[in-house]
């Protein structure tokens, strides 16, 4: 949004296409079985909109980087294949926006990062870390706005789930990706108004999210600014409960190892 024709001053720096990747995260679909060429329709559809053309690139870089360094590990490895997956499509373009995790109050060792994304450039072609200037819950809030994007967000970390008669690409509503977006969602008072978040948010999601701490509190900070107290208690009870079970993965089983 920030860097469209109507918003981007700068005529270098404005987006003209987005790249979908076929093979880079849990979403994949080497085998063809359709969902996500339904995907691919319906995004280009909605950006088309806004000027911007869709454009999808199909690689197997998943399974390289699952088979080198653990599904665990996929977050401190996700610049490069993005990075590498702008490079094939050759000389279409010369800047290439990687969208950032976190913002600069919040970073840590991620695979995306201010200080490096930058190095991946060539000569040809200028990668950008784009979007730490913002916290999650402003981006959030920023799109929120945009009445027409509400059924069209996805966060999700698992397959999509489409819902055949509303044609919504659904998010699980149940990963932490999805709590920690729907919490904020909520504290803007536009959840019930987003299709792509079907599934009701309970006091018992947020309670067992395996949310991040620097997310945690960016959600706190918006609770609190926007006066909803239940949310911020039950944040704090999140809190409360993660220190629980911190402190319970770190107890020694009976042989004196850690569990």
């Amino acid at each position: 949004w920030q860097h469209l024709a109507r918003n981007e001053e700068i005529p270098a720096a404005q987006i003209t296409h987005c790249l979908m990747i076929n093979g880079f995260d849990k979403d994949t679909d080497l085998n063809k079985t359709g969902w996500f060429q339904k995907m691919y329709e319906r995004y280009a559809h909605h950006l088309k909109g806004f000027g911007v053309e869709l454009l999808t690139v199909m690689n197997n870089l998943r399974f390289f980087r699952v088979s080198l360094i653990k599904p665990q590990g996929l977050s401190h490895s996700h610049a490069a294949p993005l990075a590498a997956s702008a490079m094939i499509m050759g000389r279409l373009w010369n800047r290439f926006y990687i969208p950032g995790s976190s913002s600069y109050a919040s970073l840590m060792p991620e695979g995306s990062h201010p200080m490096s994304d930058h190095l991946l450039s060539t000569e040809e072609l200028s990668i950008v870390h784009d979007g730490a200037n913002a916290s999650r819950t402003e981006k959030i809030e920023q799109v929120s706005r945009l009445s027409e994007t509400r059924e069209y967000l996805r966060v999700c970390i698992g397959q999509p789930i489409f819902n055949a008669q509303s044609g919504v690409i659904e998010n699980c509503c149940r990963c932490t990706k999805c709590v920690e977006t729907m919490i904020a969602l909520e504290l803007l008072d536009v959840l019930h108004q987003s299709p792509a978040f079907p599934r009701p948010l309970t006091r018992e999601h947020i309670w067992n999210a395996s949310m991040r701490r620097w997310r945690y509190q960016e959600n706190l900070q918006l609770a609190r600014r926007v006066g909803r107290r239940d949310v911020m208690i039950d944040l704090r009870y999140w809190s409360m409960l993660e220190r629980q079970r911190a402190e319970g993965r770190g107890q020694r089983s009976d042989d004196g190892e850690n569990k």
